[in-house]
Formats: structure tokens, C-alpha cells, sequence
């Protein structure tokens, strides 16, 4: 664990006698006292997470010049408008699907209950949407969360992969790397699917659970490995909170700690 050294001085004033050959009528008094600080104490968000800040859109004009099919643009006009008063967010987010870890598989399967009680279990929640869009597109809203935010590009992220017959296999398949089914990406801080907060993932590799407290579906955002929308804003609310599948993860957010001198 790394420590953080503090260290103070205090120093009084010295003071002479000019008719006594120069000698001090108070000698100097210093005082030095250090404290040994953990490094997390001094941390925002956790190592793990990345920390977010900015100014948020909650209505936005995004305008596809180009596509692909009815459900992938290929290119936005740039850039987007604001449509709407911004509010200011500032938070943490994992820079990972979880469990969040460099080299890991990200972990589908959970129901939107499931999700809620492993983030809370390790001290941490879901993200909320506006968190979610926010790392994703940032100020300048972007509907990519990748490259430069305007142009598809499935070479830059785990998408636009052959759907395959999920009826096929069987729920305990879904995180076997090996049957067929599963193709999501492990966690790689080396990869180009990287938002403009530092956070990977946003789009596409796997669909993610947001927290849906005050409605009575489940909220996923994303898109996955496979051919649909796969951008920062669109959310899949067609589900109930029980509902799971082989393309549905979830990643942790956090409040800011606060600390005060």
C-alpha cells in the first residue's frame, strides 16, 4: 500500500538583542510532526474507477446521415445539439464490465436484482442513466462512445458479430467462454473501445444493467457483441426485473468521496 507523507513545520519568530553582541532573547522553536496517510484515503473514487465530472444533456437531437440498416448508423452529423437546461454530474465508474477487472470476462446472466445486490455487497450501486450516457458521449455528445463519437466502427469495438441461436444452449452455458454462445471481449486497458472518461465497454461486448428503481422494468444500455444499435443513448425497456440473458452484464458506479481539511 502506497503512503502519503505529511509533514509540518512551525517556526517562531527570532528575536535580538543588538547590545548583548547579537544573541537571541528567544531562541527559535521548531516543531515537526508527520502523519502517515493510505493513499485510498486520499482517493476521489476507488482505484478501480474512474472519476466523472461535466456538464450533462438530459435531451439531445442526434441526426444519422448515413446507415447502415434500420438499426446502425454509420455516421451522425456533427456535432449534436443540446435541447434542454444542463445539469452537473460528478461520480465514479468502473473503468470495466464487471467484475471490473483487467483480463476478465465480463459476467452475464444476473437479473436486475442479482446485479443490485452484487454492487451493494461490495459496497458500490449500479449506474444510473444519465451516468451511463454521460461517460459514454460526454459534454460534447457524442452518440459513440469510441474514435471519434460520429462513425461506426466495429473495428474498434466488440460488435456487429453473427447472432447465433441462443435456444441452442442452456443458462449454464452463457459464461462458458468455450460453448459457442458467449462472445464477449475480456477487459483490456489496451483496447480501443475506450470512451473519452476513460471507461471501456460503453458500446457494445455486453448489454449493462442500469439502476431502474423508479420504474418497473429493467433499463439496459449499450447494446452487445452482436448486430444492433450499439451507442451511448438507445436503452432496451421492454424487460421485467427478472429477466436475464446470455448478453447482459452490468458494471459498478460510486458516489465521490468527500474530504475535508
Amino acid at each position: 500500500m502506497k503512503q502519503i507523507f505529511i509533514l509540518a513545520v512551525l517556526l517562531s519568530l527570532i528575536t535580538f538583542d543588538h547590545q548583548a553582541k547579537h544573541l537571541p532573547l528567544a531562541t527559535s522553536t521548531i516543531i515537526i510532526f508527520s502523519k502517515i496517510l493510505p493513499e485510498e484515503e486520499l482517493l476521489v473514487c476507488p482505484e478501480e474507477m474512474v472519476e466523472i465530472a461535466g456538464e450533462y444533456c438530459p435531451v439531445v437531437q442526434e441526426n444519422c446521415i448515413r446507415w447502415l440498416d434500420h438499426l446502425r448508423c454509420a455516421e451522425f452529423q456533427k456535432p449534436s445539439q443540446c435541447l434542454s437546461t444542463r445539469t452537473h454530474l460528478h461520480y465514479c465508474m468502473s473503468r470495466f464490465e464487471y467484475p471490473g477487472q483487467e483480463g476478465s470476462f465480463p459476467l452475464v446472466g444476473k437479473d436486475y436484482y442479482q446485479a443490485k445486490k452484487i454492487a451493494e455487497d461490495e459496497g458500490h450501486r449500479l449506474c444510473s442513466i444519465e451516468e451511463f450516457n454521460f461517460a459514454c458521449e460526454g459534454e460534447d455528445i457524442k452518440p459513440y462512445g469510441y474514435g471519434d463519437g460520429y462513425h461506426r466502427d466495429a473495428s474498434m469495438c466488440n460488435i456487429d458479430k453473427p447472432w447465433i441461436d441462443y435456444s441452442l444452449f442452456s443458462p449454464e452455458d452463457w459464461n462458458d467462454h468455450e460453448m459457442g454462445l458467449y462472445q464477449g471481449v475480456k477487459s483490456d486497458s489496451n483496447s480501443s473501445c475506450k470512451s473519452w472518461a476513460g471507461v471501456y465497454n460503453l458500446n457494445g461486448n455486453v448489454d449493462e444493467i442500469l439502476d431502474s428503481e423508479k420504474v418497473d422494468h429493467v433499463i439496459l444500455s449499450g447494446g452487445y457483441w452482436s448486430v444492433v444499435r450499439n451507442r451511448c443513448r438507445p436503452k432496451t425497456v421492454a424487460h421485467d426485473k427478472l429477466f436475464s440473458f446470455y448478453n447482459s452484464g452490468f458494471r459498478l458506479c460510486d458516489n465521490v468521496k468527500e474530504h475535508h481539511a
